[in-house]
């Protein structure tokens, strides 16, 4: 069993984690925000050498920007989810930001599956499989994070909450192994990278959520741990 200090430490280094997964979700929501923005304001033409997998949200812009844009909403609420600062010193905003947090996620994970349902997934079959068990886990969390919190079962909540945002960031976690796996010197294709990818980031995410929460539970010797990364979120 780890020490206090230990899981002190960890949590340190997986806030750090978070804060910069956050930041590459963030930037490929943005972008594709912009994107979808500039399609509506000009129209879509298709491409004779058009990107497939950048085309298929081209095709869709309102559905891409209504996805996007509640993607930015959950990722940039979820840290105020974490912080005891915010929780302590300004509840408001802490419950004003979780249910926001609620609302993109679902927002979110409707549209993915919409697009599911719309547009051929980018890849392979696996893609598919691994996007709808990964979407339909997350639309999971986030409810039970929402019933939950309404029952006043604060510790059930708390783990519900860092599931779900744990699968949130599963978009950012798959597109730095991407890069990784279609780089020098693995250079696997882009296709097959992305059909392995789209598994191992919702399955690595899940499991680092669940690790997380059986370290951080009442009642375990090495509790607490360290302010920054106890989530303990008062009713919305």
């Amino acid at each position: 069993m780890l020490s206090t200090k230990s899981i002190q430490w960890v949590g340190r280094f997986g806030f750090i984690v978070i804060i910069l997964l956050s930041v590459v979700a963030m930037a490929s929501a943005v972008r594709r925000t912009v994107s979808s923005v500039e399609i509506l304001a000009k129209g879509w033409k298709p491409a004779e050498q058009a990107d497939p997998f950048e085309d298929r949200y081209a095709r869709r812009p309102v559905l891409s920007l209504v996805h996007s844009i509640a993607g930015i909403l959950f990722i940039a609420t979820g840290p105020f989810q974490f912080s005891a600062t915010v929780r302590k010193r300004w509840i408001k905003l802490h419950r004003l930001c979780g249910r926001i947090f609620i609302v993109a996620g679902l927002v979110a994970a409707t549209t993915a599956f919409i697009f599911l349902a719309l547009l051929p997934v980018f890849g392979n079959f696996t893609s598919k499989t691994a996007m709808t068990f990964g979407g339909t886990y997350f639309f999971v969390a986030i409810i039970m994070a929402y019933i939950r919190i309404r029952q006043r079962r604060i510790q059930a909540h708390r783990e519900w909450m860092i599931r779900s945002y744990a699968l949130g960031l599963a978009i950012a976690t798959l597109r730095v192994m991407l890069l990784i796996l279609s780089s020098p010197p693995i250079g696997i294709p882009f296709v097959e990278a992305w059909d392995t990818v789209m598994w191992l980031g919702f399955v690595i995410n899940a499991a680092i959520a669940e690790v997380w929460i059986n370290l951080t539970r009442p009642g375990r010797a090495a509790s607490p741990v360290s302010k920054r990364t106890t989530m303990q979120p008062a009713a919305h």
